[in-house]
């Protein structure tokens, strides 16, 4: 459970959320980002009906170079782009970034072209960082799932400059940012004396959990009336055999078991009733399962 990215405009408002994350610590290197970018790529497309689009790469600096926070005051403050860029850039350069920024997303062909073309030493140093980056997500993943984003500002409280999104297409058919990560060295710096240098991906469980496409397994539930010693090695010893399948020992009063079996909780399991004197009773929904799992045993 996380919470992060206090929004000004909501008063005391935090996004609260749950989440996979994948780190490293110490270090700060592209190729380390990329790491975890493929990675997570890669992690997502083994979940069955995940369909993986795009990723996006991002990268506040752009702006910040030029005044410290300006990302964040042209996410939140109704301010022109041209107005306060004109403050530090030729109007060639002006241009060049608007039309980035008006852009959802920019293919990575486009990026390289129009960077060759700022002026701006600091601007285009932020800019070589995105395709450095990019040299090296390319070699593992193809490039026309690549992409890159200046109107991405979200995170600008918690990443410190480059920021990666991965997107998936839903059942639905919208496209929703299910993997967000970046650099987070500015705010790990905060919790500790010693600054350390840091980078994170963190992976929404609650949207993945509904778009993945999963059968549930046959889980089988051993029942003893009462477990000694003897009789617990003995349901060790079958859920042995029966290590194909999802098998557990549970001790329940065989007085209670009617209850046990309505239990919403339990509803989807099969179960193997062992009595005190060792005799089996099978409770399957499944006849062809039963047997076969009595065949496995008698074996």
């Amino acid at each position: 459970m996380l919470f992060r990215d206090r929004i000004p405009t909501y008063k005391g408002y935090r996004r609260q959320f749950n989440q996979i994350l994948l780190g490293a610590w110490g270090i700060e290197s592209a190729y380390v980002d990329a790491e975890i970018i493929v990675a997570t790529w890669r992690g997502l497309q083994r979940f069955k009906g995940i369909k993986v689009e795009f990723i996006q790469l991002s990268n506040k600096n752009i702006f910040d170079v030029l005044e410290k926070d300006l990302s964040k005051k042209l996410r939140f403050e109704d301010i022109s782009i041209e107005a306060i860029l004109g403050k530090y850039l030729c109007n060639n350069d002006i241009e060049i970034i608007k039309c980035l920024y008006e852009k959802d997303k920019i293919n990575m062909e486009l990026l390289i072209s129009l960077i060759s073309k700022i002026s701006n030493k600091l601007v285009k140093q932020e800019f070589i960082k995105v395709l450095v980056l990019y040299e090296y997500v390319k070699n593992f993943l193809p490039v026309d799932c690549i992409y890159f984003s200046l109107s991405n500002l979200y995170g600008t409280g918690h990443y410190s400059s480059m920021n990666y999104k991965i997107f998936i297409r839903t059942k639905s058919g919208d496209i929703f940012d299910i993997a967000d990560g970046g650099r987070i060295d500015d705010m790990v710096s905060k919790f500790n004396k010693v600054n350390v240098l840091g980078v994170c991906m963190g992976i929404g469980t609650t949207v993945l959990s509904q778009e993945i496409e999963y059968e549930i397994e046959d889980r089988i539930m051993i029942l003893v009336e009462k477990i000694d010693v003897k009789i617990y090695k003995n349901c060790l010893e079958l859920a042995n055999k029966l290590s194909g399948y999802h098998c557990s020992v549970f001790e329940f009063p065989y007085k209670k078991i009617k209850k046990f079996f309505k239990h919403e909780l339990y509803s989807r399991h099969h179960y193997i009733i062992v009595r005190l004197d060792g005799s089996m009773e099978y409770r399957f929904s499944s006849v062809a399962l039963k047997n076969k799992i009595k065949s496995i045993l008698d074996s």
